[in-house]
């Protein structure tokens, strides 16, 4: 229950300092540590998220935020949807059915932009967050393994006429042919987009021709995507992207997230290459019109 000491309204820009706080305080006992500068910050949520401040709603409790809702439209799965790319608590505040009253306020601004549903991600062993989530209405739907690279393996090159050329325009046309399974929300073409001056494509030509791919964010050393043509896999082609990667990124410790569960033949090229399932995610759904 809100009290007379409480206040509950959208976000705007000014209240970014505030924001990048309450996340800290809300994640400070998270099983994945977050060690954000307020620039970074602003880098994941302003640029990458896209965040939507008059669609993200936060309790204020004697003028510091007490809980939040971080919201990014785009189309998803061929759906208008409103994607959580972040929901916290303060630890003082938990148990106060906070985040249903965030959602009874979002939910009749969504109706009004025609969005079909609500999409998010959390971690599987958050139990406690899964059940807030059903709560709202919200049911599992798919199964994502998050992968890091903790101990880099070289493999050789089989001497195939690939060259790597740096792209400044992705491709979609030739790389959505090269998807074995529906990017997550946030690495979706739409919002690849959107966050292109933090993005690096690559790309391996053969005769001319794009036999593979990859994008990441070579600050952070996070790739949002990667894919070879179906004719070139077990080529080498896939560990010159990820050496190519390597080689560039800041951040030696490469991570990929959201493999889709049934995407064995990317999760068994990325545990080759070096990396490991650091953790699982639930992708959860909510139709805007319950």
């Amino acid at each position: 229950m809100l009290t007379t000491l409480s206040e509950i309204r959208f976000l705007g820009i000014k209240d970014l300092p505030q924001m990048h706080e309450a996340f800290l305080k809300a994640f400070s006992d998270y099983e994945i540590p977050f060690n954000l500068s307020l620039a970074e910050f602003s880098k994941k949520f302003v640029e990458k998220l896209s965040i939507d401040f008059g669609l993200s709603p936060a309790i204020f409790h004697e003028g510091e935020i007490a809980a939040f809702i971080f919201t990014s439209i785009n189309y998803y799965d061929g759906r208008l949807t409103a994607y959580n790319g972040g929901t916290g608590v303060l630890p003082a505040y938990r148990g106060r059915r906070y985040v249903q009253q965030l959602y009874n306020l979002l939910l009749p601004k969504l109706q009004n932009r025609m969005v079909y549903h609500c999409v998010l991600e959390v971690l599987t062993r958050n139990e406690r967050a899964i059940k807030v989530y059903e709560s709202c209405g919200f049911g599992k739907s798919r199964y994502y393994h998050c992968f890091k690279l903790l101990g880099r393996k070289r493999f050789k090159n089989y001497h195939y006429p690939w060259n790597i050329r740096i792209s400044t325009t992705p491709d979609w046309k030739t790389y959505t042919r090269y998807f074995d399974f529906l990017p997550s929300f946030l690495d979706t073409p739409a919002m690849i987009d959107q966050n292109l001056k933090n993005e690096k494509i690559i790309e391996a030509i053969i005769h001319g021709e794009v036999a593979g791919y990859a994008i990441y964010q070579k600050a952070q050393g996070r790739i949002s995507h990667i894919g070879v043509a179906s004719n070139w896999r077990g080529k080498g082609i896939g560990s010159s992207l990820i050496d190519y990667i390597y080689e560039d990124a800041a951040n030696k410790n490469l991570t990929i997230i959201n493999i889709n569960k049934e995407a064995v033949g990317v999760k068994d090229f990325l545990t080759r290459m070096g990396f490991e399932n650091q953790f699982d995610q639930w992708e959860m759904v909510k139709s805007v019109d319950k």
